[in-house]
């Protein structure tokens, strides 16, 4: 049985927890950027397809004459691309909160789990806040627990930087929580890891610790 280093332990509503993966500012300014870049290109591409009298050097012709005949197919696309831009920004902006406040954590313990993790931006204030998934749940309370890793580029997403990723937790109740972990150093498999060898640890008492020094 392994023994918790009492350096890295912190206390928790489920007891002693320690940190099975390691917040990454880095992965958070990343997103932003990602976002903002997404967000410019879609805001270019609107205002292409907003105006049909808008002339662009080079464009072919029968293009250009599309745009003149139908408009409203492209305002519909218009529409598609300001909400992607929204979205985009939405993003951009909880992730350069994320990163100017990141008192986010994922840990674990023989009692339980223990979460304080972003979930998203809140879209009603332009992402000027964040999403907040926060709670402590003991083991006794959860049926099961996995990984979901979301690739929407197949097998190619295995070369990207980073794609969405969570850790699923259901309880005995019936409710869900996804936890992401993008945000996180570690892979999902290797914060599953951590937290399988998080439950089998025990924190050593005073007189086991000076055992252990003598030793």
């Amino acid at each position: 049985m392994a023994w918790m280093n009492p350096y890295y332990v912190r206390p928790s509503e489920v007891g002693d927890v320690v940190d099975v993966a390691t917040w990454s500012s880095r992965k958070a300014v990343n997103s932003s950027l990602i976002g903002l870049m997404v967000c410019a290109a879609s805001v270019a591409a609107a205002v292409y397809l907003w105006g049909p009298g808008f002339v662009v050097e080079g464009e072919p012709e029968d293009l250009a004459q599309a745009r003149k005949d139908y408009g409203w197919a492209f305002q519909l696309g218009v529409g598609f691309l300001g909400l992607l831009a929204y979205w985009c920004l939405a993003v951009a902006l909880s992730s350069l909160i994320v990163f100017f406040h990141p008192s986010y954590y994922f840990r674990a313990g023989p009692g339980g789990l223990s979460v304080r993790v972003p979930n998203g931006p809140c879209l009603s204030t332009l992402g000027l806040t964040v999403n907040l998934l926060e709670f402590d749940m003991p083991w006794d309370e959860i049926q099961r627990w996995w990984i979901v890793e979301e690739r929407p580029l197949g097998g190619v997403s295995r070369s990207c930087y980073s794609y969405p990723s969570f850790v699923n937790v259901k309880t005995f109740a019936g409710e869900e929580f996804s936890i992401p972990t993008e945000y996180f150093r570690e892979s999902p498999n290797i914060i599953v890891s951590k937290i399988t060898d998080a439950q089998e640890m025990e924190v050593p008492t005073f007189d086991e610790e000076i055992c252990a020094d003598a030793t």
